[in-house]
């Protein structure tokens, strides 16, 4: 193994880490390890290799290692992966700032949402979820800054119609929204 990127991800795991080096795809059995904490394989080829780290249970800097066929574990040398903190969410707000800090969108989607907060910078691919009747709808995201966020709200195909009773004065509907 001689090098990994990113070497930040946040404690709660879920962080794309490539390893890279020489062979690492030989064997049968393969895994890979930041610290002890299992970083779950998704891919490997020759020179590289693809995990997701695992859940951290605090900030902290760690070794990485693969194994091959439960042999000796291989260590990368001088370099570490860390752990840091997870980011958190302030706000978020379509619009003017002078309106409530509320999102709003349209069942369409495609609506400005900017999210305020800490240590986003450390994010790989952001995302917003609206969820309406059990569905989970999707929407990107761009970290823009360490504590700036711009998303797209995602379009909600499961309301109908018929979810306003007068379309002339429609109400607006309430729905949970988070971030991945």
């Amino acid at each position: 193994i001689t090098d990994i990127e990113p070497r930040h991800g946040p404690q709660a795991g879920g962080t794309r880490v490539r390893i890279k080096g020489e062979f690492l795809n030989a064997g049968s059995h393969i895994e890979a390890f930041i610290g002890n904490y299992s970083c779950r394989i998704v891919k490997t080829k020759r020179k590289v290799a693809v995990c997701i780290t695992s859940k951290s249970s605090r900030p902290q800097k760690l070794d990485v290692s693969m194994q091959f066929d439960h042999g000796k574990p291989r260590v990368l040398e001088r370099k570490r992966f860390e752990y840091v903190q997870d980011p958190t969410i302030e706000f978020a707000y379509s619009g003017s700032t002078g309106q409530t800090k509320i999102p709003k969108g349209i069942p369409s989607g495609g609506v400005n949402i900017t999210v305020v907060g800490t240590d986003f910078q450390y994010i790989q691919e952001p995302s917003i979820y609206i969820l309406q009747s059990e569905a989970r709808h999707l929407g990107p995201c761009k970290v823009a800054t360490n504590t700036l966020m711009f998303c797209q709200s995602p379009a909600v195909d499961t309301l109908t119609q018929d979810a306003w009773p007068d379309l002339k004065n429609p109400t607006p509907i309430r729905l949970d929204y988070g971030f991945e």
